[in-house]
C-alpha cells in the first residue's frame, strides 16, 4: 500500500503483518514471499475454478477474502487445491496463503 506524508514523499509498505492488536503495544513482523516458482495460482482472471499448486511438502493455509474484508473460505492446501469460484459475484478477491514458518503470499484475484 502507498502513503504520502506531509512533505509529499511516497512511503511504500509491503509484506507487513500487524499482530497483537488487543494489547497496548502493537508489534510488527515481516514475512517473506514464497520462493520463486514454489507457488502457482491460476487462471487470473478466473471464471470457474481457481487452481493453486504448491511445491511444498508441508500443507499450506489459505484464506479467500472479498473486497469488503469478509472471509469467504479458508482451508489447507496439500500440493494442489481447486477452489470453485462459479457462485461468486464478478469482482476482486484476495487470497492469502501462508506456511507454518515465514512465507506468505497475498494475491488479487479477478473473478469474471
Amino acid at each position: 500500500s502507498e502513503y504520502k506524508n506531509q512533505q509529499g514523499f511516497d512511503i511504500w509498505f509491503d509484506q507487513i503483518q500487524i499482530t497483537n492488536q488487543d494489547t497496548a503495544m502493537t508489534t510488527t513482523s515481516i514475512v517473506e514471499p514464497f520462493p520463486e516458482g514454489s507457488l502457482s495460482i491460476f487462471p487470473n482472471p478466473v471464471k470457474h475454478q481457481l487452481q493453486i499448486i504448491s511445491q511444498s511438502e508441508d500443507p499450506l493455509q489459505f484464506e479467500l477474502w472479498d473486497a469488503l474484508g469478509r472471509l469467504l473460505v479458508e482451508g489447507e492446501i496439500h500440493r494442489r487445491k481447486r477452489l470453485n469460484m462459479q457462485k461468486l459475484a464478478p469482482g476482486i478477491y484476495l487470497i492469502k496463503i501462508r506456511d507454518r514458518n515465514r512465507y506468505q503470499s497475498i494475491r488479487r484475484i479477478w473473478k469474471e
